[in-house]
């Protein structure tokens, strides 16, 4: 999974403070950027076929992905890192133990944005210029007036994200089953 990817680089922004006070305006500014706005240029690059559309769910969703991860490591307690390095641990091992498993909640709160982020971005660049999909059955319908189709087209939509919000669901289930265990008591 692709957000999984984007998230590595929020985490690792952990080891270098420095850098990552030096990217977050940039960060910030790619985040504000409207996406959809890249859709051109995207398709120019890299033609109107899937590559473009799955470069643009990429763009949409990296920068979520990697805020979401780096502040995650922002609401690290410090009394854990502490008493790791009192343990001994070393800053890889407290990365590992700490860090990666303190954030988890942010990474998969990013996963659940970046669905609808994801699905934008397709559908966008399937309106701006695809040969099928989705978003040209949409487009095309929509200027054909032919509203059964443009619905079989949203719901269809609605359906894909319920499923890959289903599927988040049960990797938070996976990956955090104490979270689970606290929402019954």
């Amino acid at each position: 999974m692709c957000w999984a990817a984007c998230s590595v680089p929020g985490l690792l922004l952990w080891h270098t403070p420095t850098l990552a006070r030096i990217l977050d305006p940039f960060f910030i500014a790619l985040n504000s950027l409207p996406k959809i706005a890249l859709a051109p240029i995207i398709i120019i690059w890299f033609g109107s076929g899937l590559f473009s559309k799955i470069a643009l769910a990429f763009i949409a969703t990296y920068v979520v992905a990697l805020l979401s991860a780096w502040q995650g490591t922002h609401q690290i307690d410090d009394s854990q890192v502490n008493l790791m390095r009192s343990l001994g641990a070393n800053r890889n091992q407290i990365f590992r133990k700490v860090v990666v498993s303190s954030t988890l909640p942010w990474i998969i709160a990013a996963f659940r944005l970046n669905i609808g982020f994801a699905l934008i971005a397709d559908i966008g660049g399937e309106f701006i210029s695809s040969d099928y999909g989705l978003g040209k059955m949409i487009f095309v319908a929509g200027n054909l007036f032919n509203l059964n189709v443009v619905w079989v087209g949203v719901f269809t939509l609605l359906v894909v994200a319920i499923v890959l919000y289903l599927e988040v669901v049960q990797l938070q289930r996976w990956l955090l089953p104490w979270e689970r265990q606290q929402t019954h008591r």
